[in-house]
C-alpha cells in the first residue's frame, strides 16, 4: 500500500501516492517503470553565458541573467510537459526502449536507425527521423514508419485509468520533509505520518511552483514530475517506453524545436547552443526506474553518480573507486556489499535545505569529473608526442644504454627498480593484475571520436605503441641477474613510484616524489631525453617530455593507466548519446538485481558465480553480439576472474560468433588539446 498525499490544500490529488518499501520490495520494484521523476538542472555554466550575452549588450547584468536562468528552467518544464500532451494524445510515437527486442513491436525503421546509430555520438538519421515525427503531426504519422496502434501509441484504451486526462503535475522541490520519507529508509510510523500531515499542511514550505518568480537557487534546481491516473497494466508494458521517447525528444526538441523560441525568447541562441545532455539529470522517485536495469558497464557506471551526492564523499574521496588512478570498476561495489542496509543512497536525510544538497552533488560531481577530463587529456598529449617522435625500438635501446653502466650507483638502481616494478604489475604475462584490463583498450574506438582532428594516431596506435613499449621492457627485466643488481645492501626508497603505482599497490598510504626526483635528475644532466622545443637547454620540468629513456617508458605507462580509468567511468561523466541520462540513484539494488547478485526473495549458492556470468556477459554483449555459455557451475567460494574462468573451459563463446571489438560511444565537451607541441626534440 501506500500514504496518498492529500488533503485541504493546493497540492491534493496532484502528488502521486507515497510507497514505503522494504529492501526485498525495492528491489522488486526496480524491474518495473516509475511514475514519478526526480529532474535535476545545472544551469552553472549557461548561467556564466547569459552574464557574457547581458554584458555585451549592455543589459544589467544581474537581472538578466535570473530572467535567463529562470526562462531555461521554465523551458524544460514547458518542453516535457509539452512532449508529455503529445504522447498522450497520440500525437507522436513512443520510441521504444529496445529496439531489438523480440516481444513487442518495434518499427523497423527506428530499428534501423538505432543499430546504424549506436555506435555514433550524435545521428543525422535519427534526427531527420525525430523531426518528421515532431513535425507532421498525428494525421500523417504512420507514413514516416510502421507504427503499431497498439503497441507504439499511448492513449485511453491502455494507460489512463477511466476518463481522466492524465496530467504531468510539476513541483519544485524546496526543502525536505516527510514527504520525501521514502527515500530516507524511514518506516511509516507514527511520528512520520504525523510529520507528513503537517508538512502537507505547509506544502508551501517543501515544494513550490516549476514556474519560478524568484530563484532561491541560481546555480541549480530540482524538480519532482509525477504522473497521474496511471492505469498499472498498460503503463507496466509501455513505462519504459515512455521515458525512453521523453528523454529522447527533449534532448532533440532543445536543438531543433521550433517551439523552443517562444519559449526561450530572446536567449534563445544561447538556449539552442547549450548542452542540455550535461546539464539535466533524470532518476525516478523511489524505488521503480527510467529505463530497464542491465548488468552492463554503461548502467553500472553511471549508477556511480548516487557516491557523488554522499555527504561525506569530499571528506572519503581517496577511498573512493570513481577517483582511484586504477579503478577496479563498477562491480566492485557489488562484490563488496551485495545487500546495502540503507535506502537513503543520497543522504536525503542528513540534507534539511535541498539547496544544500544540490550544492554538495555539483561540487563533488563537477571536481570528479575535471580530474577525469584533466588525466585523459594530458595522458592522450603525451601519447601523441611520444609516439609520433620515439620509436618502441630506439627507446628499447635507450633504456638499456642509460643502464648499461653505472648499475653501482644507488639513484640509478632505484630507477632501474621503479622502471620493472611498474611494467611488471602492468604488463607482465602471469604477474599483471593491470594487463588483461589495459588489453581492452586496443579494441576501443571511444578517444578517436573525441581526438580524431588533433592526434596523430588512434587508440588502437597508442595501445600497439604501449604494448611493443611494455614488451621491451619487462623483457629487459627479466633478463637482469637481480641479486647483482639489488644485492643484500639495497633500500629501496618507495617515494620515487609513479603516484598511480602507490594509490594501487600501497593504498595511498606511501607519498610520492617522482616529480621532485625528475627536477633533480634535470639538474644533473646536459640535455633531457625529449624536449618540448628544439633547444635542448630547459630550465624548467615543464619544457621538458621525458628527462630519460626510462622516463619517457614510464610516462608511457602512466598515460595508457590513466587512458584505462577514463575509459572505466566514462559513462558517469560524460554523454554519450544524445538522450537525458536516468541512473537509478536511489535504488542501489537495481544493479544488484540486474546482475544476479542480490535476490529479493533467497539467497543461492552460487551468487558469486551468478555475478561472474552476468557481468561477464553484459560486459560483453556489445563486443560479442551472441551467447556467452557455460559449461561447469562453480563451487561456493571459487571466485576467479572472468579471464580465468574462460582459459579454464567455465566459459566459452558460442562458435558462431567471434570477439571482434569492444565499442564504446563517448562525447564529451573537450575542446581542442591544449600545449601540444608543434616540434619536439630528441635529444640522445
Amino acid at each position: 500500500g501506500g500514504i496518498h498525499a492529500s488533503g485541504e490544500v493546493s497540492l491534493a490529488g496532484k502528488l502521486n501516492t507515497l510507497k514505503f518499501s522494504n529492501r526485498a520490495r525495492c528491489a522488486e520494484d526496480s524491474k518495473t517503470p516509475a511514475d514519478s521523476t526526480f529532474l535535476i538542472v545545472n544551469n552553472f555554466d549557461l548561467g556564466k553565458s547569459i552574464y557574457r550575452l547581458g554584458k555585451a549588450t549592455g543589459q544589467e547584468t544581474t537581472s538578466f541573467t535570473k530572467d535567463g536562468i529562470r526562462s531555461y528552467r521554465n523551458s524544460i518544464v514547458e518542453m516535457m510537459k509539452l512532449i508529455h500532451y503529445r504522447l498522450m494524445t497520440r500525437r507522436m510515437p513512443l520510441l521504444p526502449a529496445n529496439a531489438n527486442r523480440s516481444q513487442g513491436h518495434v518499427p523497423s525503421k527506428y530499428r534501423s536507425i538505432v543499430n546504424h546509430c549506436a555506435d555514433n555520438t550524435s545521428c543525422s538519421q535519427m534526427d531527420q527521423y525525430i523531426s518528421d515525427i515532431w513535425n507532421r503531426g498525428a494525421k500523417s504519422i504512420s507514413s514516416i514508419d510502421n507504427f503499431d496502434l497498439g503497441d507504439n501509441l499511448l492513449g485511453k484504451g491502455n494507460f489512463e485509468r477511466g476518463v481522466a486526462s492524465s496530467e504531468m503535475n510539476c513541483f519544485r522541490l524546496k526543502k525536505m520533509g516527510a514527504m520525501q520519507a521514502p527515500l530516507f529508509g524511514r518506516k511509516p510510523n507514527k511520528v512520520i505520518l504525523d510529520e507528513l500531515a503537517k508538512n502537507l499542511i505547509n506544502s508551501d514550505q517543501f515544494l513550490g511552483s516549476c514556474l519560478e518568480d524568484e530563484l532561491d537557487n541560481v546555480e541549480t534546481a530540482i524538480y519532482q514530475f509525477d504522473l497521474s491516473s496511471i492505469k498499472k497494466r498498460g503503463w507496466e508494458v509501455k513505462g519504459f517506453d515512455y521515458w525512453n521517447s521523453m528523454r529522447i525528444y527533449l534532448s532533440w526538441a532543445f536543438r531543433n524545436a521550433g517551439e523552443l523560441k517562444t519559449m526561450a525568447g530572446p536567449y534563445y541562441n544561447i538556449f539552442k547552443g547549450a548542452h542540455l545532455e550535461g546539464s539535466v539529470l533524470m532518476f525516478a522517485n523511489g524505488c521503480k526506474s527510467l529505463e530497464v536495469p542491465e548488468c552492463s558497464s554503461e548502467h553500472l557506471t553511471q549508477n556511480a553518480l548516487r557516491e557523488l551526492s554522499q555527504k561525506d564523499f569530499a571528506q572519503n574521496a581517496g577511498n573512493s573507486d570513481i577517483i582511484s588512478d586504477v579503478p577496479e570498476g563498477a562491480t566492485q561495489a557489488l562484490l563488496s556489499e551485495m545487500a546495502p542496509d540503507i535506502l537513503d543512497t543520497l543522504d536525503f536525510g542528513d540534507f534539511g535545505d535541498v539547496n544544500k544538497w544540490l550544492k554538495n552533488y555539483k561540487e563533488n560531481y563537477s571536481e570528479a569529473r575535471n580530474l577525469l577530463k584533466k588525466d585523459l587529456t594530458r595522458s592522450i598529449s603525451l601519447l601523441n608526442t611520444v609516439s609520433t617522435t620515439l620509436s618502441p625500438e630506439r627507446l628499447a635501446a635507450d633504456i638499456k644504454a642509460q643502464f648499461s653502466q653505472g648499475l653501482t650507483n644507488y639513484h640509478v638502481r632505484q630507477e632501474l627498480y621503479y622502471l620493472c616494478a611498474e611494467f611488471y604489475y602492468a604488463g607482465h604475462d602471469t604477474y599483471s593484475f593491470l594487463k588483461p584490463k589495459l588489453d581492452l583498450l586496443k579494441e576501443t574506438t571511444a578517444l578517436d571520436k573525441i581526438f580524431g582532428p588533433v592526434a596523430k594516431g588512434k587508440t588502437k596506435d597508442f595501445m600497439n605503441y604501449y604494448q611493443v613499449v611494455a614488451s621491451g621492457v619487462v623483457s629487459y627485466c627479466e633478463t637482469l641477474k637481480q641479486k647483482n643488481v639489488w644485492d643484500d645492501s639495497f633500500t629501496l626508497d618507495r617515494e620515487g613510484y609513479s603516484k598511480w603505482y602507490i594509490q594501487k599497490v600501497f593504498k595511498g598510504k606511501q607519498k610520492t616524489r617522482r616529480e621532485s626526483i625528475r627536477e633533480e635528475y634535470l639538474g644533473k644532466v646536459a640535455r633531457p631525453y625529449l624536449t618540448y622545443t628544439l633547444n635542448s637547454n630547459v630550465d624548467s620540468v615543464d619544457d621538458v617530455v621525458c628527462v630519460s629513456a626510462s622516463d619517457c617508458a614510464r610516462k608511457i605507462l602512466e598515460s595508457t593507466v590513466y587512458l584505462y580509468k577514463s575509459l572505466t567511468y566514462v559513462d558517469t561523466f560524460f554523454d554519450i548519446e544524445e538522450k537525458i541520462k536516468a541512473p537509478n540513484l536511489l535504488n542501489p539494488y537495481a544493479e544488484r538485481v540486474a546482475c544476479g547478485v542480490y535476490d529479493p526473495w533467497f539467497k543461492t549458492k552460487s551468487i558469486m558465480f551468478n555475478l561472474m556470468w552476468d557481468v561477464g556477459q553484459g560486459a560483453l554483449m556489445s563486443t560479442v553480439p551472441g551467447m556467452i555459455y557455460t559449461r561447469a557451475s562453480l563451487q561456493p567460494k571459487m571466485v576467479t576472474s572472468f579471464k580465468q574462468l574462460i582459459e579454464d573451459g567455465k566459459l566459452m563463446y558460442d562458435p558462431k560468433f567471434s570477439q571482434n571489438r569492444i565499442i564504446t560511444s563517448l562525447a564529451t565537451d573537450f575542446g581542442p588539446l591544449l600545449g601540444v607541441p608543434c616540434t619536439v626534440s630528441l635529444n640522445s
